[in-house]
């Protein structure tokens, strides 16, 4: 009986784990499909790459740092204040939200000039 139990307990554990990797992973690759029309040149070429590599779950942390990157280009480029803010490990969810409300930014400044 504690070994099933045991098992059930792994199994929701790595349940969890894959769920939470494939939910950051459509997060990231959320950023890129709003971010990609936006971009122009070899932005635009890197965010394409970046968005075959949203492929795979367990990339999400190294593709955000990437996305982080050319986010930061392109708001340099439109004259917009970076705010490059890496948290740590565990925070991965803060660095998430503040790429979403650079994008929203970015965005919002796109439609402005249009």
């Amino acid at each position: 009986m504690f070994i099933f139990a045991g098992f059930l307990i792994a199994f929701t554990f790595v349940a969890y784990s894959v769920w939470d990797l494939e939910r950051k992973r459509d997060k990231v690759a959320g950023l890129v499909r709003r971010l990609e029309p936006l971009a122009k040149g070899e932005s635009r070429t890197e965010l394409r790459k970046i968005r075959r590599l949203c492929r795979s779950s367990f990339f999400s942390r190294t593709l955000a740092n990437r996305l982080d990157d050319e986010l930061a280009d392109m708001e340099r480029q439109k004259g917009v204040a970076s705010t490059e803010e890496r948290p740590s490990l565990p925070m991965f969810h803060r660095h998430l939200a503040a790429l979403e409300e650079r994008v929203a930014n970015l965005e919002k400044l796109c439609s402005a000039d249009a």
